[in-house]
């Protein structure tokens, strides 16, 4: 949660960019309405499938993620730091078996982890909370 409230900072305070990837036109869409629930995962508009993670970013303690209910609930930068909360909140491998069935999720956690890396220096994947301590 503290790196979580670190990230939310430098983000508000453009101190961190959201990449172009997740801008209007990047390829997510903010436009077309989204389905969700167990019922609507086969979907073409589930949105996993469309490369949209739970919501995590909205949360204030280490609750359940939530399911994203509506495309007006998010943005380019929403999403950006959902993905980011995504890699606080859980290991690489458990975010590549977790979202096995959607490679756009996969796509966009790489796109975070990779910006990240190379814009500011910054390892996600050894931030979350699954990592092995450093020696």
């Amino acid at each position: 949660m503290v790196l979580k409230n670190i990230f939310n900072i430098l983000i508000e305070d453009d101190i961190i960019d959201t990449p172009l990837a997740f801008e209007v036109g990047g390829g997510l869409d903010y436009s077309t309405p989204i389905t969700y629930g167990s019922t609507n995962i086969n979907d073409e508009n589930y949105y996993k499938r469309r490369g949209f993670p739970e919501q995590l970013n909205n949360l204030v303690s280490y609750g359940n993620p939530q399911d994203l209910y509506s495309i007006s609930s998010t943005n380019p930068t929403d999403s950006f730091f959902d993905y980011i909360c995504l890699g606080l909140r859980y290991s690489q491998e458990e975010i590549l078996e977790n979202y096995a069935d959607f490679p756009l999720c996969i796509q966009y956690y790489n796109i975070t982890v990779e910006h990240l890396r190379t814009n500011y220096g910054m390892d996600l994947t050894l931030m979350s909370a699954a990592a092995e301590p450093l020696e």
